[in-house]
Parts: C-alpha cells; structure tokens; sequence
C-alpha cells in the first residue's frame, strides 16, 4: 500500500518504460507491487535526508517518480530520500531485472521457432518499447549468447597430454 509520498531517482526512460510495461502501471508516479524484490530493495535504500542536501542535475525525461510504500521497520515521513550511490544501486537491480526478464522472454520465443531479429520484434511489442531501442536489445541479445557459447564449450577439457 503507498504512502502518497513521492521520491524520484535517475533512472533511464529505457528501464522506465519497460518497468511501466511489465508491471502494467500507467500512472504518472509508479508504484512498485508489494513484496516485490525491486520493492524491497528500494525500501532498503531509503534513508533520511541530510540537513543540506546538495542539488542534482536531472534531466526530464530521466526523472522516475516513485509512489514510496509503508515500511514496518521505517517510518516513511522521515525515511524518504535516496542518495546518489543509492540510485546506482537500485538502478543496477532494475538493470539485472530487465536481463533476466529479457533474457527469459528471448529464450521463449526463440525455442517457439522465431528467428532471432523476430523474437527481438516480439519483445519489443509485447512490452511496447521504442523502435529506436532495437539496437540495444539486440546487442544485449548477442552478448548474452556470446556468453553462453563460450561457457558451453570451455567446460570440455582440451589437454590433450592428460
């Protein structure tokens, strides 16, 4: 249940699309769902606000509002201010989140028999991201295979004097 106070991070328009499509939120501020991982690291990440908190430079369309939840171990109307190294932190949660849900969905549709640039498409509908990030899922795409190719084969030992 949210507390109607509202913080906001720096978050890439990228995750916060994707984020919005995936939890099927359309609303301005988002909430994350209760008992969520994401929710709970971003209810670990909150702290109170220093006494002069300096001032960030924000771009726009950077900005993600977000609904803060109750807490039982913390008391919202004190604890409701990220800091910088927080914001990092829980981008990079949301960045691991988005692989794996990606990773899962590519996996799926491609064992469903499209080809690659086909699941890609797929993905991108399915969470109606933009066409100009097509680019981006692909390459994630390549080097999550590239990674897997490699891994399967270094396991197979090449000493050929043992």
């Amino acid at each position: 249940m949210a507390s109607g106070i509202i913080t906001s991070i720096q978050l890439d328009p990228f995750y916060q699309r994707f984020l919005r499509n995936y939890f099927e939120h359309t609303g301005i501020v988002f909430e994350f769902p209760k008992n969520h991982e994401l929710s709970k690291v971003f209810c670990l990440l909150l702290t109170r606000p220093p006494l002069d908190p300096e001032p960030r430079d924000v771009k726009k369309e950077w900005e993600f509002k977000i609904d803060i939840p109750f807490m039982q171990h913390k008391n919202v109307m004190y604890n409701h201010y990220i800091s910088a190294r927080a914001n990092i932190s829980l981008a990079k949660k949301i960045h691991e989140f988005y692989m794996l849900v990606a990773h899962e969905e590519l996996i799926r549709f491609r064992n469903q028999g499209f080809q690659h640039t086909e699941c890609i498409d797929l993905f991108i509908d399915k969470y109606n991201l933009w066409f100009e990030n097509y680019d981006r899922v692909l390459k994630d795409w390549q080097r999550y295979r590239n990674r897997i190719y490699q891994r399967k084969f270094s396991k197979k030992s090449t000493n050929l004097s043992a």
